[in-house]
């Protein structure tokens, strides 16, 4: 499971980076609050599957 964790946090922060987004923006367009997203980036929170389809 932890490893899916991993997997999913990098194509998030992969993905948001290649849109040359940034977090504020993500988190915006996703309805997060952006210390939520940096969190699921860094591994420390897990992206609830209603997150994670938003993202």
């Amino acid at each position: 499971m932890q490893y899916r964790r991993k997997i999913m946090n990098n194509t998030v922060k992969t993905m948001r980076e290649r849109l040359g987004w940034t977090q504020a923006e993500l988190a915006r367009r996703a309805r997060l609050p952006q210390s939520n997203l940096s969190e699921i980036e860094r591994g420390n929170r897990k992206a609830w599957p209603a997150a994670a389809k938003r993202l």
